[in-house]
């Protein structure tokens, strides 16, 4: 008789009692790599930086690239972190929700602010996005002369928008009274252009844009550009302002492009799960509601696109054209690539997203985690994917509110917490669930994923930067423990080999009837003997190594060991 463990050998099932796992399954597979037929360990993590954040704890963290240089921004919030959809952005703005040092607003910064002004805490300098618009209408005095009877007139109207440093554009003031004017030759005065202050607190509002209406061939009135005017004019009641006033004796064909934000918003404060798809939309979620911007336009936010869900949302996922919005309840699907004509459907299962932080975009699908073990969301279906891996009595040991993940290389990598004692880290591949979950012997606090280097960065408590699975010359130390095998006549197994590649740090321990009965050093393929005992029930390995494995072998002689290369 003989207990052969020969690759491909699989991961955890924590749903099976241990003397029911699969023959290949393991009570403890980790540190472990699947991806080769063969077990082998972790590669191990590469130290990196350590990251200051003075009087605070790091929750996120975020690779920041510009030009030839890189810079960790770092947060003691949980932060969603965009990047700039336009391509040739030359500021390299990025943008970031759940940072609560403004009172919850959608923030950023560009390049280069968040590196300037002192200190390494990178973001050093940030600022609100988007810009409320003017509460205060202009007023207008005709200062030419009245218009008589053989002078065509038309009714004019004004308005004026604040203009951020980066090109930001608020929507309108309330619009001035119609004044009527000639066609030709008429000079206005606009006035009571306000600069409000709680409007400039946390941006950089540094001009405003002056539009008029003109009537069309269709008798349809649009507002079209007139002036802009810096800030400092304003304030100071000089320049293009002086004395208080602006005189505008421009003829209608001297005026340019139409108004562009009359239906924009600034964005929602307390807004989270900020994302970007590929098509250039930013979205969002507050409370119940879907919020999504203009297409490459980060700063607006109308609110004639937003959606509305039965049930709040706790985070949003996408790929493709699909956003996946996980809810306290059933999670919804928005599908669509016009903000202005998205659809919207609940999907077939019952399962709430329990962890914004858990709510991963795996490239053709989105991943999150939910009462009972991880959801996988793809086109128009969701399902339970670890079903008949976990169920949710053993998901709750892992405090599934707490985890946090990453994609990394098709895997989902995540980690739990529930106290200082009782945290840790899994590896699941959506791709072949049937391989079950690796456990991972380390725990950190939050990570994130440098496509570009195809890199996964995670940070500890102590704020030190970790490369995961890069050091492959320091592997980590891998652990199988086998399942409880079971034996209608008891047996007496005196006999174990082990075939691998090298035979670093290797050791195996064999258990009879729960208890341990020997330790053995594996030196070399050669067989070894298991000390003389009385027979047993249940018998069960567990190999520690840093080495690649074949085949774990026990028999009850040498002979039945065989003679395998």
């Amino acid at each position: 008789m003989r207990i052969k463990l020969a690759t491909p050998l699989i991961g955890e099932f924590p749903c099976y009692a241990n003397v029911k796992l699969p023959d290949n399954a393991a009570v403890t597979a980790k540190n472990m790599r699947m991806d080769s037929g063969v077990l082998k360990p972790l590669n191990g993590y590469t130290t990196g930086a350590t990251l200051a954040l003075t009087g605070h704890n790091i929750n996120s963290i975020h690779l920041w690239k510009v030009g030839g240089d890189a810079y960790w921004l770092r947060f003691a919030d949980t932060v969603n972190v965009i990047r700039s959809p336009i391509a040739d952005d030359s500021y390299s703005r990025i943008y970031w929700s759940g940072d609560t040092r403004m009172g919850g607003a959608l923030l950023y910064s560009y390049t280069p602010a968040v590196y300037t002004g002192g200190g390494s805490e990178y973001p050093i300098n940030y600022y609100k996005l988007g810009i409320p618009a003017p509460t205060n209408k202009p007023t207008t005095i005709l200062s030419s002369a009245a218009p008589t009877d053989d002078v065509s007139a038309s009714a004019r109207s004004y308005v004026y928008t604040y203009i951020g440093k980066l090109g930001e554009e608020s929507t309108p003031s309330p619009p001035s009274d119609i004044l009527i004017c000639p066609n030709a030759g008429a000079t206005v005065d606009i006035a009571s252009i306000v600069f409000d202050v709680s409007a400039d607190t946390g941006r950089e509002i540094e001009a405003v844009r002056l539009y008029r209406t003109i009537v069309g061939s269709t008798g349809n009135s649009d507002y079209l550009f007139l002036d802009e005017i810096p800030k400092a004019d304003i304030l100071g009641s000089t320049g293009k302002y002086a004395g208080g006033k602006y005189a505008d004796s421009i003829a209608d064909d001297g005026l340019s492009e139409s108004l562009p934000t009359t239906t924009w918003d600034e964005p929602r404060d307390g807004m989270y799960s900020l994302g970007l798809t590929a098509y250039g939309v930013s979205y969002a979620a507050k409370g119940k509601i879907i919020c999504l911007s203009e297409p490459f336009v980060p700063y607006a936010w109308p609110r004639n696109y937003e959606l509305t869900c039965d049930n709040d949302i706790v985070a949003i996922g996408n790929y493709d054209s699909y956003l996946i919005v996980g809810t306290t309840g059933r999670p919804v699907m928005i599908t669509g690539i016009d903000p202005q004509n998205m659809s919207q459907q609940e999907l077939p299962i019952i399962e709430a997203c329990v962890s914004a932080r858990s709510m991963v975009n795996m490239g053709a699908y989105a991943i999150y985690a939910s009462p009972n073990g991880l959801v996988m969301a793809s086109g128009g279906n969701a399902q339970l994917i670890t079903e008949g891996i976990i169920t949710g009595r053993e998901w709750a040991n892992y405090t599934p509110s707490s985890i946090h993940a990453y994609e990394h290389r098709g895997l989902y990598v995540f980690f739990w917490y529930t106290d200082s004692t009782h945290k840790g880290g899994f590896i699941f591949n959506p791709r072949t669930p049937s391989e079950g979950l690796i456990s991972l012997s380390s725990w950190f606090v939050s990570g994130y994923r440098d496509i570009v280097t195809d890199t996964l960065w995670l940070i500890d408590s102590s704020k030190v930067l970790f490369s995961f699975d890069a050091d492959t010359t320091n592997k980590l130390t891998m652990t199988f423990k086998s399942k409880l095998f079971s034996f209608a006549t008891f047996r007496k197994f005196l006999a174990g080999r082990v075939l691998a590649k090298s035979y670093a740090g290797m050791t195996l321990k064999v258990y009879a009837d729960n208890t341990l009965i020997h330790t053995q050093t594996v030196a070399n393929r050669k067989g070894f003997r298991l000390p003389l005992l009385e027979n047993a029930e249940f018998w069960q390995l567990e190999l520690s190594t840093i080495d690649e494995v074949r085949e774990i072998s026990i028999s009850e002689t040498m002979r039945e060991l065989g003679n395998e290369q």
